[in-house]
């Protein structure tokens, strides 16, 4: 399987399960969601890196994108769920 880097298609090697980590649901200002780890690492559109759960009102790059972001205008904590790391 292979995965999108910034450097390229890289192959993937493994797939880590991880239980009982908290969660959060960001809601962006074109209403797309997503759910992830709370400090999940989100990209902001001046390349500065930010944890998922501090990114209330910053405009976020959208699929690695050079010219797309997207303001992330809800945080919701969503409790412990199980995470999946690459």
């Amino acid at each position: 399987m292979k995965i999108l880097t910034p450097s390229g298609f890289e192959c993937l090697n493994s797939i880590i399960k991880l239980t009982n980590i908290p969660s959060c649901r960001l809601v962006f200002e074109d209403g797309n969601t997503l759910e992830c780890a709370e400090e999940h690492i989100l990209i902001q559109d001046n390349d500065d890196e930010i944890f998922a759960k501090d990114s209330f009102e910053k405009n976020i790059k959208i699929n690695n994108s050079l010219y797309s972001s997207s303001k992330v205008v809800s945080v919701e904590s969503i409790g412990e769920k199980e995470c999946f790391d690459i």
